[in-house]
Order: C-alpha cells, then sequence, then structure tokens
C-alpha cells in the first residue's frame, strides 16, 4: 500500500544552498502493508516528522519517491490524512464545527456532518463538549479533536473518496491515513482507525511517531 524509496531531504539555512546544511533524512526506504499499524521512533531531529510531511504530499523530498497503491506522491491527497502535534484547530469554531469541517468541505449536509462529527466525538471520551471552544478545553481534549476531525473522513471514504472519470465519479478502490501524533494518545488514534475501518469496510494503515517506546 505504502512504499518509501530511497528518501533524502536536505534543509539549508535560510533557504540557502550555498550555506549550511542539515541532513533529516538519507536513504530511507519502508513498506507497509494494508491495514498495518506502524511506529516511527527516534530522538528529537532524527526526522520523524520529516518523512511523515512527505508521506503526506506537504513537503517535497531531494530524492528518491513515495508510493500509496503504485502511485507517486506529489502533492497532498483525499486518500491521506496528518494530524498535526499542534492540533491545528480553528479557534473561532466550537469543537463541534472542528470536527464537522473537512466534510464540510466535502459537501456533506449540515445535519449528517453533526451527526457524524458527534459519533466521532464520543468516541474520542468528548461528548458533551460539543460547543465549547478551543481554548476552553485541555491540551489533550485538543489533540482528541483533533483525531475525532480526522477519522471521520476514513468511515466516510467510501462514499466521498471517489476519482472524477469521464463526467463520472467512480469510486476508489482503497485509501491510506496518516497520522502524526503523540505516543500517549496511540491507542485512542489507533481505537478510533479500526472502528472507522470497520464501519467503512476499506483498507487503511497509521503512523504513529514517538520518541521512546515506552507509551505505545
Amino acid at each position: 500500500m505504502l512504499e518509501v524509496r530511497q528518501l533524502s531531504k536536505v534543509f539549508f539555512e535560510q533557504n540557502d544552498s550555498r550555506k549550511s546544511a542539515l541532513v533529516a533524512l538519507y536513504n530511507v526506504s519502508l513498506t507497509v502493508r494494508r491495514n498495518e499499524f506502524v511506529s516511527l521512533l527516534g530522538p528529537s531531529g532524527c526526522g520523524k516528522t520529516t518523512l511523515i510531511r512527505i508521506i503526506a504530499g506537504l513537503l517535497a523530498c531531494d530524492r528518491g519517491e513515495v508510493l500509496v497503491e503504485n502511485r507517486p506522491v506529489t502533492s497532498p491527497g483525499r486518500d491521506r490524512c496528518m494530524v498535526f502535534q499542534q492540533f491545528g484547530l480553528l479557534p473561532w469554531r466550537t469543537v463541534l464545527a472542528n470536527v464537522e469541517f473537512g466534510l464540510e468541505i466535502e459537501g456533506v449536509p449540515r445535519e449528517e456532518r453533526a451527526a457524524v462529527a458527534r459519533r466521532y466525538l464520543d468516541l474520542v471520551g468528548l461528548k458533551g463538549f460539543e460547543h465549547y471552544y478551543p481554548h476552553q478545553i485541555s491540551g489533550g481534549m485538543q489533540q482528541r479533536v483533533g483525531i475525532a476531525r480526522w477519522t471521520p473522513r476514513l468511515a466516510n471514504s467510501s462514499k466521498k473518496n471517489c476519482s472524477k472519470s469521464g463526467g463520472r465519479r467512480t469510486p476508489q478502490s482503497s485509501s491510506s491515513r496518516i497520522v502524526s501524533t503523540r505516543p500517549s494518545i496511540f491507542q485512542t488514534v489507533s481505537s478510533s482507525c479500526r472502528r472507522a475501518q470497520a464501519a467503512s469496510k476499506r483498507n487503511s494503515l497509521l503512523i504513529c511517531r514517538g520518541h521512546d517506546g515506552k507509551a505505545m
């Protein structure tokens, strides 16, 4: 499902190739099979987040390639998601509205997306916090909002993830899911992923990055 082939990435000071360079990734290769959970472990600054951002299509590599279902990754796509360490919540939207956001962009009707969002907030233990704003809840709860916002896309992908061909919408055969998150909430992420996957009956994968293996 996912292949990383001889991936390398170098960051230059002030984006100037004449200045000092930091090698974030060098000749990295890995394969992740369907329905497999993978943990990327290593010290801070070793390139875990850089690798995940390249897989998600948010960052270009300098050498090598990433393939999802044998298709090169060149940009972000609806077949991949990333839950950011920084939560990435919209402060002017409530918890419920934040979870609805991705479904809203995909054109899911208001009542349907609200029902889906409530279901996944319940799944991550945030029932009753639908109308709070991000600044009113803890950091751990904000992270769970981020997870709940991502999970409906997996369950909803069988209906919404389509490719256009000749004016017709053709369902894609499978999808992958990339998650970057803290090890302490890995159990919440994996549980949500498995339940959503069972509901959608689709293949998926989960990648979790962490500094050590104790909390995994």
